[in-house]
């Protein structure tokens, strides 16, 4: 977390919101959206009805051998060696993904337009994503 109570995706997130869409309206972040529950969204534009939800820990950390330390590989497609990962984050192991599944669900179902981000999205194609999230908080503008 940076000092700001932000993660450091969630700061990426913001910092490459201001600088593709400076003109669009700057969202709300980390606050509860659904009635009766403590559910919060990561970025929040109410009265556009769009969430932004950031998916960290998709990739779990690379497993080394406990006796020698080497890197385990195994072979993928195609004949390509690939590390070997552990499960990802609480988000994309067992409850805590089925709780996050009920959370986008209920956005869903009082009318919110949801995005899930990985890191990977706002690292490999930022302006992809900003600009998609910008034309769902412009549509809802109107």
């Amino acid at each position: 977390m940076k000092g700001d109570g932000k993660s450091h995706l969630e700061a990426a997130f913001s910092t490459l919101w201001r600088q593709l869409a400076p003109d669009s309206p700057e969202p709300e972040h980390d606050v509860t959206f659904y009635p009766d529950r403590k559910w919060r969204a990561d970025f929040i534009w109410r009265p556009q009805r769009v969430i932004v939800e950031l998916e960290g820990k998709v990739w779990g950390a690379q497993v080394h051998c406990q006796v020698c330390g080497v890197l385990v590989k195994k072979r993928g497609k195609g004949g390509k060696w690939y590390a070997v990962r552990e499960a990802g984050g609480r988000h994309v192991r067992g409850d805590g993904f089925q709780n996050d599944v009920d959370k986008y669900n209920a956005a869903q179902s009082i009318g919110y337009r949801l995005f899930r981000v990985t890191s990977k999205m706002l690292s490999e194609d930022p302006y992809s994503i900003i600009m998609m999230i910008r034309k769902a908080v412009e549509d809802g503008q109107k």
